[in-house]
C-alpha cells in the first residue's frame, strides 16, 4: 500500500515503585523510547520491559535477556537494576529501536566510582575553597534541588555510585546541635566582597569575620534550619534514588563561625569543650541524614603540645569514632557504614577494636592524575594495609579545568591498573574549582550549563571504563556518534580525530615535567602556581627539574643533561627532545582535523565548542614543546658553552612568545578571567611579560657547574 507510515511500536515497563531506583530506571527507558519514536503504554504493548531484583547476581551487577518480545532486566540490588535500564535505553539509543537490545550481562570492575563535589552553602561555614570565582557562582545553585537532581542523574548513567560531600565544618548549616542550638543559622549568606591571594585553599583562613560585617554580604535566600535539614534530606534521598551512595567529608580542625559565637569552642585538640561539639554535631549530622560513609583526617588545623601527636589520633576516636558507636548502636541497617580515614595521619593502634568498616584515603595519582596509567605513589601504602583495610583512591583533577579531554586507550588503561586487593576503589574530585555549573564562559548564552556535562567524554570514560574496562573503544565511539545523532557522522568522527590528538598534550608533557607538593604548585593550563610560591613557571624551572613523574619511564630535564654529558643515555627512557616532538607531531594531526572540520560546517553548538577547546590547545601544546627545546638548548650551553645552544634557546623562546600570544588571545575570547583558590587569578595575559624575562634570562645565563 503506497503512503502508508509504518506503525509506532509500544512498550510497558513493569517495574516495583518501591525499588528506590525505579523512577530513575522507568525515566531512562522513557527518554530512549520517546527518543526512537517508541510509544509507552500501560496495556496491549508490542514489547515489555520488566525489572525485578534478583540477590544472587552480584551487588551492582545486571542481567538483560530479550525473548519473545519481552526484554528481563534483573538486577543484583537497586543500583544494578538501574545500570540495567541505562544499558538497555543505551541499547535502544545505538540500535534506533528496540528489537535489538542485546541480551548481556553486567558486573562491576571497581565496587566504588565515586565523585566529589565541595559546594559553597554559606559564607559563615564556607567550603575549603571558598575563595574561587567558581565557587561563589555556584552558591545559589548548591540550595536548588533541582540542581542535585541533573548532578546525580548525569553521574548515574556515566556509573558513578558515590556522591562524596566535602565541607570544612558545615554543621551550623546543617544540624541542630543538643546544647549548642545557638549556633545553628537560619537564611543563606553571600560574601559580596573580594578575594585575593591571602586565601590560600585550605582549613585555616577561609572564614574571616569581616565578611558578617554589614555591608559585606547579602541574604540571598531566606530559610530556617529546619527547612534546611529538610532539604539536605531530600538531597540525600535523590542521590539514592538514582544507585548513589553518600559519603560526607569534614575537616578538622575548623571551627570559623563557632569560635566566632564562642570563643571557648576552639582548634585545640586537647579542649573538653571542642570535643563535646564535635562529637555532638557528628552524632546529630548521623542521626538525621541517612549517609552511608563517613571521612576524615587529622587534618590541616588541628593544635597540639609540641611531641603529642598522638593526640590527633585520639581527637579523631574521640569525636568521630564514639559518635559513629553512639549514633548507630541500635541501627542494623548501618551495619555496613564506613569511616573513611586520611592514610598519613591514621595510626592503627587506636581502630582495631572499632566495630564498623574502616577504609583509608590516599592521593592515588598524586594531585595530578593526568600523566601515567600505572602511578606508583601509594602501592607500598596499599601493601602495608592491616588486614580487612582497603584503600579507597582519592583521584584529583587539578590538570585541566576548562578544555574538554577525551583519550579512549589511555583511560581505559588506567582503569585498568586501579584494580588491586587492597582497595575498594576511587572517589574523584577536585580541590581548585568547582564541578559544578560553569560560569566562566565570555558567550554567556553557554554558561549555567553543567561541568560534567560539558566534559561527558572525559567522565563517561573514567565511569564506564571503571566499571567495565573490556568494553570496546569502537563501542565508546558509537555513545559519541549517537550522542551527536543529528550531525554527520564523518563530521563527528573529524572531531573525535581533533579531540583524541589534542588532549594527547597533557599526559605527555607530564610525565616529563612534575613538580610534585601541593596541587598549588602547577596548574598546565596556564603553566603556573600559586603567587605566593612561583607564579609563572619560568624556563629555570624547567631547566632546574629532576622530576619527571613517577613511573613514566621519561627523562627529567635534569637527568637527560646529565646523561647526555656522560655519554649514558638509556635508550628506553624517552628524552625531552622526544617530548617535544610528540607535542609537536600530536598539535599538527589535531589542526589538520580541525582544519577539515571547518571545511565541511558545522551547526552543532556542543560540537562546536569541543572544537574550539582544540583549537586553542593546538597553541599551548606548541608553546610546551617550544619551552622543552628551550630548556634542553639552555642547559647543553650550560654544560658545552658553545654558544649555539644559547641562539637555540632564544629562537625557541621567541617561538614561545608567539604562541603564548595566541594561546592568550584564543583562550580569553572564550574564556573570562577568574580566580582559582590554589591559584589565584588565571589569565594567560597577566604572564605575558614573565614568558619574555625568559629572553632575558637566556642572554644573561651564566654558565655553571650541575650536580
Amino acid at each position: 500500500v503506497v503512503g502508508c507510515a509504518k506503525k509506532q511500536e509500544t512498550v510497558f515497563i513493569n517495574i516495583d515503585d518501591s525499588i528506590v531506583t525505579s523512577a530513575a530506571a522507568r525515566e531512562a527507558i522513557e527518554e530512549a523510547c520517546v527518543r526512537n519514536n517508541l510509544k509507552v503504554v500501560d496495556s496491549n504493548p508490542d514489547y515489555t520491559i520488566s525489572l525485578s531484583l534478583d540477590s544472587s547476581l552480584s551487588s551492582q551487577g545486571y542481567r538483560i535477556s530479550n525473548e519473545n518480545k519481552t526484554i528481563s532486566i534483573t538486577g543484583g540490588d537497586e543500583t544494578g537494576l538501574l545500570y540495567g535500564a541505562y544499558q538497555v535505553s543505551e541499547s535502544i539509543n545505538l540500535n534506533n529501536n528496540i528489537k535489538d537490545v542485546k541480551s548481556e550481562e553486567g558486573t562491576p570492575y571497581l565496587e566504588k566510582r565515586g565523585f566529589r563535589l565541595n559546594p559553597l552553602f554559606d559564607i559563615r561555614t564556607p567550603c575549603y575553597c571558598a575563595s574561587g570565582d567558581s565557587y561563589r557562582a555556584g552558591i545559589e545553585d548548591s540550595w536548588d534541588i533541582e540542581y542535585w537532581r541533573g548532578v546525580f542523574k548525569t553521574m548515574s548513567y556515566m556509573r558513578y555510585n558515590w556522591f562524596e560531600l566535602s565541607e570544612l565544618s558545615p554543621y551550623p548549616t546543617m544540624v541542630k546541635v543538643p546544647g549548642y542550638e545557638y549556633l545553628a543559622i537560619d537564611d543563606v549568606w553571600k560574601y559580596t566582597g573580594e578575594y585575593d591571594d591571602t586565601y590560600k585553599g585550605n582549613c585555616t583562613n577561609m572564614f574571616r569575620p569581616e565578611h558578617l560585617q554589614e555591608g559585606n554580604y547579602e541574604v540571598i535566600k531566606k530559610i530556617t534550619i529546619d527547612e534546611k535539614i529538610s532539604y539536605f534530606q531530600s538531597v540525600i534521598a535523590l542521590a539514592h534514588s538514582y544507585g548513589i551512595k553518600v559519603q560526607f567529608a569534614v575537616m578538622n580542625i575548623y571551627a570559623g563561625y563557632e569560635n566566632y559565637v564562642d570563643p571557648t569552642i576552639t582548634t585545640d585538640c586537647t579542649n573538653e569543650k571542642t570535643k563535646d561539639y564535635f562529637y555532638k554535631a557528628t552524632k546529630t549530622f548521623l542521626e538525621t541524614y541517612d549517609i552511608d560513609s563517613l571521612k576524615t583526617g587529622a587534618g590541616e588545623n588541628m593544635d597540639y603540645p609540641s611531641g603529642t601527636e598522638d593526640l590527633t589520633e585520639q581527637y579523631i576516636y574521640d569525636v568521630y569514632a564514639n559518635a559513629i558507636q553512639d549514633a548507630f548502636k541500635e541501627r542494623e541497617d548501618k551495619k555496613n557504614f564506613v569511616f573513611l580515614h586520611e592514610y598519613n595521619e591514621l595510626k592503627w593502634q587506636y581502630w582495631k577494636d572499632f566495630p564498623y568498616a574502616v577504609h583509608v584515603s590516599t592521593r592515588y595519582a598524586d594531585t595530578h592524575m593526568y600523566a601515567v596509567t600505572n602511578p606508583i605513589y601509594t602501592q607500598e601504602k596499599r601493601d602495608s594495609l592491616p588486614e580487612g583495610v582497603y584503600d579507597s583512591y582519592n583521584l584529583r583533577n587539578e590538570d585541566a579545568y576548562h578544555f574538554t579531554w577525551y583519550d579512549p586507550i589511555w583511560m581505559r588503561e588506567f582503569c585498568k591498573n586501579m584494580k588491586d586487593p587492597k582497595s575498594v576503589g576511587f572517589v574523584l574530585g577536585s580541590a581548585g574549582y568547582y564541578m559544578g555549573k560553569e560560569y566562566e564562559f565570555v558567550d554567556e548564552s553557554l554558561n549555567g550549563g553543567y561541568y560534567y556535562q560539558r566534559h561527558w567524554l572525559n567522565y563517561t570514560m573514567l565511569g564506564r571504563f571503571s566499571y567495565n574496562p573490556e568494553m570496546e573503544i569502537n563501542y565508546f565511539e558509537e555513545l559519541i556518534f549517537d550522542h551527536y545523532r543529528e550531525v554527520d557522522r564523518e563530521l563527528v568522527k573529524i572531531a573525535i580525530d581533533a579531540i583524541t590528538y589534542g588532549s594527547k598534550w597533557l599526559c605527555e608533557f607530564q610525565k616529563l615535567f612534575y613538580t610534585g607538593g601541593t596541587d598549588s604548585s602547577w596548574y598546565p593550563e596556564t603553566c603556573q602556581s600559586h603567587p605566593a610560591l612561583f607564579g609563572y613557571l619560568d624556563i629555570k624551572r624547567f631547566v632546574n627539574s629532576d622530576n619527571a613523574y613517577g613511573g613514566s619511564n621519561y627523562y627529567s630535564f635534569a637527568a637527560y643533561a646529565r646523561d647526555l654529558k656522560s655519554g649514558t643515555i638509556d635508550p628506553n627512557k624517552k628524552t625531552p627532545l622526544q617530548v617535544a616532538e610528540t607535542l609537536k607531531e600530536n598539535a599538527k594531526k589535531s589542526m589538520e582535523a580541525i582544519k577539515l572540520f571547518d571545511q565541511k560546517g558545522n551547526t552543532n553548538t556542543e560540537l562546536q565548542n569541543l572544537i574550539e577547546d582544540q583549537r586553542t590547545v593546538y597553541c599551548l601544546s606548541l608553546f610546551y614543546s617550544e619551552k622543552v627545546l628551550a630548556a634542553v638548548n639552555l642547559r647543553q650551553y650550560n654544560d658545552t658553552s658553545d654558544t649555539t645552544y644559547q641562539q637555540k634557546a632564544l629562537n625557541n623562546t621567541n617561538n614561545v612568545i608567539s604562541y603564548w600570544d595566541q594561546y592568550s588571545e584564543s583562550f580569553l575570547a572564550r574564556f573570562k578571567p577568574e580566580r582559582f583558590t590554589r591559584m589565584g587569578i588565571v589569565d594567560p595575559n597577566q604572564y605575558k611579560d614573565a614568558v619574555k624575562k625568559d629572553l632575558t634570562t637566556i642572554q644573561k645565563w651564566t654558565c655553571r657547574l650541575y650536580n
